[in-house]
């Protein structure tokens, strides 16, 4: 006679199935997302995020493509994102914060087809640079200060 709880029990997950929540995981991050356990936090989170990626399409007419090259991830994984499934890790989810700022700033001087082309081309104000590209290695403030000069007409 043993105590309750004294009986063997089977693994509620076998080495397999870890083996496989591990490699997605590990997938996930290779790929700038992050999966929640905490149904709640998923979608308060996938929420936010959606409704940014959709500011982002909004004002600057980007597709899921063109997000997802700016950020270095992979067109599914902002697909995870704008349905819930996953996360951006932090640095990702700045940078995409960043975006949305840029295209709202922008959206005071431009069309939403004007400001994709104007963030996807090279541009003279940037000595040749492609705003997008300066986005994606971090120079923010660099094209910010453009688009500050664009918006008080030194450029016009």
């Amino acid at each position: 006679t043993g105590n309750v709880g004294d009986e063997a029990q089977a693994p509620l997950v076998d080495a397999d199935q870890r083996r496989a929540v591990l490699r997605q995981l590990a997938a996930n991050a290779q790929h700038g997302a992050v999966a929640s356990h905490d149904p709640a936090q998923v979608a308060m989170g996938a929420n936010a995020i959606a409704r940014r990626l959709e500011s982002i399409h909004d004002k600057g007419a980007m597709r899921s493509a063109d997000v997802a090259n700016i950020l270095n991830v992979r067109p599914e994984t902002v697909s995870r994102w704008s349905t819930g499934k996953t996360l951006p890790h932090a640095a990702t989810e700045k940078q995409l914060l960043e975006l949305e700022y840029i295209l709202d700033r922008l959206a005071d001087i431009y069309e939403p087809r004007d400001a994709r082309m104007w963030l996807l081309s090279r541009q003279r104000v940037l000595e040749g640079k492609v705003p997008a590209e300066m986005i994606q290695q971090g120079q923010v403030d660099d094209v910010l200060a453009v688009v500050d000069r664009l918006l008080d007409g030194a450029y016009l």
